[in-house]
């Protein structure tokens, strides 16, 4: 079809067409052409095995021929710059397109999978033409991968350009794979895969049966761009022979405009428009033959009677078998007509467009090497990506929890095998789908899984020293879990071999390792919740202890000053032990504390001191530092005898004390809510020591 459109002159011909259907191109022009790339099927089979199989073939013929003879009909100027810019011009993939915006359309932008599904019976778009849009944006592998983008094909051994969207075989196949699949495609890495659609071995086992869509299933395999190379076949000969054709094409449309189509659009009316797409052949060919025709009643008669009658021809009768052999002679006649006419294209394509006259004509030289299309190349806004990518790797490989930790595993145990199948996938989602939170976001998780294939292929080694740090946050049964987990599904997708055995045991040992030293570390934070502001919780002595210094009843509350900073240690002591070696405590006015506990509306007074401003400045900027005091404090308020409960010495609690705590605690007892909201004012007058007490 190419060579017949390069021998025609190019698109002048659509433009032609356009102003024939008065600003309409009729759509039945296309499909006349399609079917001159097989007369053999067009002018006899397709006839003689409706023909042969008249008793259960009509009803499907009929069906095709209503859906294929629905000729739709484009508008001129949109036919003609798809006829411009994508069948000659070649922009797409050269990322020459651009909108009345001025947007330039690249295909490299798209961040959602790429799926290219094409076939070598296709004679409109085999995979060389398919495919070698990937070959003309992407100089090498690495250029995929920095453009973030995946890219799915397949290919298939016979199925014709049609039959790869309406043939039902390929779509009980191949479409429903691809279809049950989507998910684990969109998981994919940048890259670029092949998809193969193999029988499943285990389809006697399915719940569906052997012959549902379990049948079959859908295995990616890892390519790199020399794969697509290899079936592209580059030809720098022909892509200048084209490039010829197009600057031809371009002349002829540019003469056709100038001279010839103001005289064609004058003389065609809408009504000659529409006569010429009535007598159109294939219109007429079912137009003619209907119930209007004055034959059709006697026809329909005797196909009455032939159907009430109707006998059936054994396949070993000798005019049967006759019959069968004339019709395969004229399908290999008309098949060789086919070859025969293709080739004599091919060959006056070739010595027309590849002479050096003509190429010195439209412009260019036979001895140029240049290619015909220029690489689009990479824009600023792309290479400002990259380099921020690569200056944000190093700092992103010790984010994350377990999640990342577990899917850099993955990555990195099976990083040799470069192949998986929908097998696998569904093996993980029995480990881990019924613990999938119901919030799961599969977008943030597709971006998880892409962004730890970029770092593994980045820096291996320092990915790796890192999962530890990734486990710091994680329980140590979770950790423990997760790793039998994960080599329960390693194990799943076949025999390990050598190096994929040491990659598992060395995750193994690194989870394992950091279990412990979970443990240990989680054991240690507790040990120093009361020193450490940030620690995220607190044994129930620490908290009994911190409950009884910031606790608003007690009337002896230790008030911090420079001369009693002490050092931290790293054993827990008792409440009655801080308590009893506390420095010299300062009272604080009973009524005062009974005053803050049942209302925050006033700023109570902070304890008395000798120093009374620095205390104060001590305790407001002590008040801010753990949320962990102000749980203390809640606590201290909803507790009534807080007092007895530190062991708090009596001598210590004046008998007004005593009563204003009484009156405090009854208050928050009946009014929970205000209690609550007197948390943070009381934890804000609650004076703590300096050192191992803060």
């Amino acid at each position: 079809m190419r060579y017949g459109g390069g021998l025609t002159g190019g698109s002048w011909l659509t433009a032609l067409t356009s102003d024939l259907g008065a600003g309409r191109f009729d759509g039945a022009w296309l499909v006349e052409n399609f079917e001159k790339l097989d007369p053999a099927n067009t002018w006899w089979a397709k006839n003689y095995h409706l023909y042969a199989n008249v008793d259960t073939e009509g009803p499907r013929y009929l069906e095709f021929e209503k859906y294929w003879g629905g000729y739709v009909f484009l508008n001129d100027v949109e036919m003609q710059y798809i006829v411009d810019n994508l069948f000659i011009g070649n922009r797409l993939s050269s990322a020459e397109l651009i909108t009345s915006d001025g947007l330039r359309i690249d295909l490299r932008n798209i961040r959602s999978p790429i799926v290219v599904f094409c076939s070598y019976g296709d004679n409109i778009t085999p995979p060389p033409q398919a495919l070698g849009w990937i070959t003309d944006l992407y100089r090498n592998d690495e250029d995929v991968a920095s453009h973030d983008q995946t890219i799915v094909y397949t290919t298939h051994e016979s199925i014709g350009h049609l039959g790869i969207f309406v043939s039902g075989k390929v779509g009980r196949k191949e479409h429903v794979e691809f279809t049950s699949n989507i998910d684990l495609i969109d998981l994919l890495p940048a890259g670029v895969y092949q998809a193969t659609v193999d029988d499943n071995p285990e389809a006697a086992q399915s719940a569906h049966g052997p012959g549902s869509h379990d049948g079959y299933f859908m295995a990616l395999h890892r390519r790199t761009l020399d794969d697509v190379r290899n079936i592209v076949k580059p030809d720098l000969a022909s892509d200048h022979r084209f490039r010829a054709a197009a600057r031809v094409s371009e002349t002829n449309l540019a003469l056709y405009k100038s001279f010839v189509q103001p005289w064609v659009q004058g003389m065609v009316t809408p009504e000659i428009a529409s006569m010429m797409q009535t007598l159109h052949p294939l219109r007429i060919s079912y137009e003619w033959w209907s119930s209007t025709n004055t034959l059709a009643p006697a026809v329909a008669d005797v196909a009455t009677r032939i159907r009430n009658d109707r006998r059936e021809v054994m396949s070993d009768n000798p005019l049967w078998q006759a019959q069968e052999n004339v019709s395969a002679m004229i399908v290999r006649l008309l098949d060789s007509y086919r070859d025969q006419r293709d080739q004599m294209y091919a060959w006056l394509f070739e010595g027309m467009y590849g002479s050096p006259l003509i190429q010195a004509l439209t412009g260019y030289s036979t001895e140029s090497n240049a290619p015909a299309r220029n690489h689009p190349g990479d824009s600023p806004e792309h290479l400002k990506f990259v380099e921020r990518e690569l200056a944000s790797i190093r700092d992103r490989m010790a984010e994350g929890g377990l999640l990342e930790a577990t899917v850099r595993a993955i990555f990195y145990i099976l990083r040799t095998r470069g192949e998986a199948d929908e097998r696998h996938f569904r093996h993980a989602l029995k480990f881990h789908g019924s613990r999938r939170p119901r919030d799961f976001d599969m977008t943030s998780f597709r971006a998880l899984v892409r962004d730890q294939a970029v770092l593994l292929a980045h820096d291996m080694k320092t990915a790796m020293e890192a999962i530890p740090t990734l486990l710091q946050r994680a329980k140590a049964d979770d950790i423990r879990e997760r790793a039998q987990d994960l080599e329960r599904l390693v194990r799943s997708s076949g025999t390990l071999h050598a190096e994929e055995e040491a990659s598992l045991q060395r995750i193994l040992s690194l989870f394992e390792q950091s279990a412990p030293a979970n443990v240990a570390e989680k054991t240690e934070s507790d040990t120093t919740a009361i020193a450490t502001p940030k620690a995220r919780s607190a044994s129930p002595e620490m908290k009994a202890a911190q409950s009884a210094e910031s606790a608003p009843t007690a009337s002896a509350v230790p008030v911090a000053t420079p001369g009693q900073t002490k050092k931290a240690r790293p054993s827990v002591r008792k409440p009655s032990d801080s308590v009893k070696k506390a420095p010299a405590p300062t009272p604080v006015p009973a009524p005062v504390a009974a005053k803050t506990a049942s209302s925050s509306m006033k700023k109570a007074p902070t304890s008395a001191s000798k120093t009374p401003s620095s205390s104060k400045k001590t305790v407001s900027s002590r008040s801010k530092a753990s949320s962990s005091i102000e749980q203390a404090a809640a606590s201290a308020i909803k507790t009534p005898s807080l007092a007895k409960k530190a062991k708090i010495p009596a001598t210590t609690v004046s008998s007004t004390t005593k009563k204003s705590a009484a009156q405090a605690s009854k208050t928050a007892q009946t009014s929970q809510p205000a209690a609550r909201k007197g948390t943070r004012k009381t934890s804000k007058t609650a004076t703590v020591k300096k050192g191992s007490d803060k």
